[in-house]
């Protein structure tokens, strides 16, 4: 994935929608979701037994708009340092099929470590 493939999505859910949908769906109770491209409803379960149920909760004002957000300016990215420090000490524990994540990680000197930092940074 390139930075060009994220984008800054704004919140086009309906609180309406929601709230008015019985049983309200909430994420900890769903075991599967499908989420189709050109759709709007997103189709979730709750047990792997049951059918699945379609969830549209997208604003009608969205679905009418046809234009792409903008994309994120700059990807978050971890300190160099940190990715150095990653790259010598746990790739070599890692399956190679996950070691392109971490050598692709994007670089930012000047990234907040969200490990010991929770505020949420506006870009």
């Amino acid at each position: 994935m390139n930075q060009k493939d994220f984008f800054q999505w704004p919140d086009n859910s309906s609180a309406y929608k929601i709230s008015r949908c019985k049983p309200r769906p909430y994420l900890s109770d769903m075991v599967e979701i499908v989420a189709t491209r050109g759709e709007y409803n997103l189709m979730y379960r709750t047990d792997f037994s049951k059918d699945l149920v379609a969830f549209n909760f997208i604003t009608e004002k969205f679905k009418k708009a046809s234009t792409k957000p903008p994309n994120i300016p700059r990807l978050r990215g971890i300190k160099n340092e940190r990715k150095q420090r990653i790259l010598k000490d746990i790739v070599l524990l890692i399956p190679p099929n996950r070691q392109d994540f971490w050598k692709n990680l994007s670089v930012n000197d000047y990234a907040i470590d969200l490990r010991t930092n929770y505020e949420v940074q506006q870009q």
